[in-house]
């Protein structure tokens, strides 16, 4: 992934966070929490590089599908790509090597870039890695993970639906599944969720999560979502 692409979505963050602090929802330089769907770790680094850059992030939450190799990796400092792949209704996370996170370990370990190609060779010929310790411990510092199977991130879909009347696609429902259950652990904290992706994208998933009904015909079934929900096409 060319390292240009993620330079752009720096932005976003500071963004956000200077919105919130505009509008009085934060004191500048209060610490908040961001919560991104991701498979490829590629949106969740930039907010790591704002928050090198100065930004006042306490954690970056790495939200994850079925696939939920990264979910493992802040749990257990243990890279397993080894295990079922799952196709799932939010498709661009379905991911078992995460090829972004090569860079976070790079500066994680004081950037030792013969240790991270020897992480690397592992992988290519183990399908797994295990972190140093002390890695391990710098990376939770700034990073928790958690996921959202199918069942989970349809019924966030519906239920969000129905208390606002806003239509989520499945990337967005699976952070803000996951956004939920962190705020248990972090109640200090506002979070941010990034939305990543539009409701149309997927149409067919999101209309039978939100109305249990089947539409194949992806053109009629964006048509149906839109007449149903109001929501802008």
């Amino acid at each position: 992934i060319n390292f240009g692409r993620l330079i752009p979505q720096v932005a976003y963050y500071i963004y956000a966070y200077a919105k919130l602090a505009a509008d009085g929802k934060i004191e500048n330089g209060q610490e908040i929490n961001f919560v991104v769907p991701t498979g490829n770790f590629g949106n969740i680094l930039a907010g790591y590089y704002a928050k090198r850059m100065g930004l006042p992030i306490k954690k970056l939450v790495c939200a994850s599908n079925g696939n939920n190799v990264l979910t493992d990796f802040f749990n257990k400092s243990v890279y397993d790509a080894n295990r079922p792949f799952h196709k799932t209704m939010s498709p661009s996370m379905d991911i078992l090597i995460s090829s972004n996170l090569e860079r976070l370990l790079y500066y994680k370990s004081g950037k030792d870039a013969d240790y991270i190609a020897q992480l690397m060779n592992e992988l290519e010929a183990t399908g797994r890695y295990q972190v140093r310790e002390d890695i391990f411990t710098s990376v939770r510092e700034d990073f928790a993970g958690g996921y959202c199977d199918d069942a989970a991130c349809a019924q966030s879909m519906r239920e969000f639906y129905e208390q606002s009347g806003y239509v989520m696609d499945p990337h967005t429902a699976i952070a803000y599944k996951v956004m939920k259950d962190y705020e248990k652990e972090d109640s200090m904290h506002k979070c941010v969720l990034l939305s990543t992706a539009s409701p149309y994208k997927f149409a067919p998933a999101v209309y039978e999560a939100l109305f249990n009904e089947t539409i194949q015909d992806e053109f009629a079934c964006m048509e149906m979502l839109q007449q149903k929900s109001g929501s802008a096409m």
